[in-house]
């Protein structure tokens, strides 16, 4: 199979949407806490803040992780034609098959979840853009070190 085959094959999994939907929703529940925190005190945030943030705190980014290793657990897919593939593309070119389609999934799965922090954002609060930060994480930051 090819890298697209493989890719398509995989990414419209049941597995694969579930990873998809559980990292996605547990980002958004984690993030909603500061969205309420800035339509509280009034303050718009910067538009990229709540994507920043799941990277950059514990119980963000845990959730985002483990979306990702449930996305691509089951590497490097061994089933039952794996043995003819092997054979007639090499086993090589194979894994090297495998390893693109693990990156893929991994920037596919940070897309989504990019995006869908963007439009979260949007919904939940005032947002701008600009190159610095919001009033509401600077008070967060201020307070909590």
């Amino acid at each position: 199979m090819s890298i697209r085959t493989t890719y398509l094959t995989k990414m419209f999994s049941f597995k694969s949407l579930a990873a998809l939907c559980l990292g996605v929703s547990i980002c958004i529940y984690n993030i909603y806490a500061y969205f309420a925190f800035a339509n509280y005190i009034g303050e718009p945030i910067q538009i990229l803040e709540a994507f920043v943030m799941t990277g950059n705190y514990l119980h963000f980014f845990l959730p985002f992780f483990l979306g990702n290793l449930f996305l691509v657990s089951d590497a490097p897919f061994i089933d039952d034609m794996c043995r003819y593939e092997i054979i007639r593309i090499g086993r090589q070119r194979w894994i090297t098959d495998k390893i693109i389609y693990i990156i893929l999934a991994s920037i596919t799965y940070t897309f989504l979840i990019f995006l869908s922090t963007l439009i979260s954002s949007i919904i939940c609060c005032q947002v701008y853009i600009s190159n610095h930060w919001s009033n509401a994480i600077l008070i967060l930051a201020e307070e909590q070190p």
